[in-house]
């Protein structure tokens, strides 16, 4: 008798998770100090922009802030950063005068996740965010009594969380920080 999770279906590739590794790759793969052999840039670049949607962002099941800045950054690593004018739209459109950010346009997302994108993404193409204080208020409605950050006004604050609020304080003019 076969066990009873067992599965005769062929594993399928869950998207997310090739996508966050082609990410991880290209962080990971310059910090060995070894160059990228051009054809695994052009590689690299083309599974990227499988993740581009007609709105200027990048994501799985749509644009997103978080998965927009991922993978800027990653095609920055492998210099070929996306155009500017798809960007700059894409993030004026999660802009919300109450929020700051939100994940997806037209949405009411408002993690902290998305604020850091968003003021990241502000940063990396100098301009400023349209509602800075809406951003810093949100931020610092997620600090939590031990000092460090959720991702909403209730949760348990981690490290990562901490590191994404202050890194968007910082960009904000709220402290350093050194990209």
């Amino acid at each position: 008798m076969a066990p009873l999770l067992e599965s005769h279906r062929p594993a399928r590739e869950f998207p997310a998770r090739r996508y966050r590794d082609l990410l991880r790759a290209c962080d990971l793969f310059p910090a060995t100090g070894q160059a990228f052999d051009p054809a695994v840039v052009d590689q690299l670049d083309a599974a990227l922009h499988r993740f581009a949607h007609p709105d200027g962002g990048f994501g799985i099941n749509g644009s997103s802030l978080d998965e927009t800045l991922a993978a800027a950054e990653a095609l920055r690593i492998i210099e070929r950063p996306p155009a500017r004018k798809g960007l700059i739209p894409f993030v004026r459109s999660c802009e919300d005068a109450t929020l700051g950010f939100t994940g997806k346009p037209g949405t009411s997302l408002s993690y902290l996740e998305y604020l850091s994108s968003g003021v990241s993404l502000c940063a990396r193409l100098d301009i400023t965010p349209t509602y800075p204080d809406a951003c810093r208020d949100s931020i610092r409605r997620c600090q939590q009594a031990t000092g460090g950050f959720a991702r909403a006004e209730t949760g348990i604050a981690t490290l990562e969380n901490t590191f994404q609020a202050l890194r968007a304080l910082a960009h904000l003019g709220d402290g350093r920080y050194t990209p």
